[in-house]
């Protein structure tokens, strides 16, 4: 009989009891040496739960008073309809959330929060792995920091990080870094542990490294080794780096 194909309820990491007990039973143990906490489906607990499997540091919100969001929950949103992208099917807001395995999911209008959902081992105090999120915050503040005249968009990000001075990033500008029209011998692709994803994850220690690695091990020294592939400027290509 073909493995059966998990969907959003019986991938729940709850369910299927990653990580329960002290210590947990073998069979439902996740570990790093193996990239267990990047693989469907132990990653939905592993996303939650990252501080069990790498050297993380928590970064201070600072001394300021905290502010309170505003709460007004709307129960209407789960029933809205829409069509699907890939294939044309109708489907709810509340559907989507399972179709796309969410684990945690806060809408804000106009400054208050309207809807908060939360699914398997994430609840609100949760430091869920943020991935390419950071991109978000990162180019919000590099905007604000452009408005208020503090960086040149136009600037060369050797310029601004002389340490790339001898990278692909070199002659780009940093309106290009923040549009993601850099061109740079960096492949998104996530099945290849050779593409460039794989090798910078290997560089931040994200997934095990093979027997023998000499390769970069951290950002640090991996960003300065990669190459240009091309000319700045182009076409938006999603890369993350």
């Amino acid at each position: 009989m073909p493995d059966q194909i998990l969907d959003a309820h019986t991938s729940d990491p709850v369910l299927m009891g990653w990580q329960q007990g002290l210590p947990p039973a073998t069979d439902k143990t996740i570990h790093w040496a193996d990239a267990g906490h990047m693989r469907f489906p132990t990653h939905r607990y592993a996303f939650s739960n990252m501080r069990e499997f790498l050297p993380t540091a928590r970064v201070s919100r600072g001394a300021g008073p905290v502010w309170a969001l505003p709460v007004a929950l709307r129960d209407d949103l789960d029933a809205v309809q829409f069509q699907a992208l890939d294939d044309g099917r109708t489907l709810t807001w509340e559907q989507s959330l399972a179709e796309n395995f969410t684990d945690a999911i806060l809408i804000m209008h106009r400054g208050t929060i309207v809807y908060e959902r939360y699914f398997g081992v994430t609840r609100p105090g949760s430091t869920h792995i943020a991935f390419s999120i950071t991109k978000s915050y990162v180019g919000t503040l590099a905007e604000m920091l452009i408005a208020e005249g503090k960086l040149d968009p136009s600037a060369p990000v050797a310029e601004l990080i002389p340490e790339l001075a001898g990278s692909g990033f070199a002659d780009a500008t940093l309106r290009q870094v923040l549009d993601m029209t850099t061109a740079l011998d960096f492949s998104e692709d996530y099945t290849d542990a050779n593409s460039g994803i794989g090798a910078f994850s290997m560089a931040l220690g994200l997934t095990p490294r093979p027997p023998g690695y000499a390769g970069p091990t951290d950002g640090f020294s991996y960003l300065p080794g990669l190459a240009k592939a091309g000319t700045h400027g182009g076409r938006c290509t999603y890369r993350t780096c």
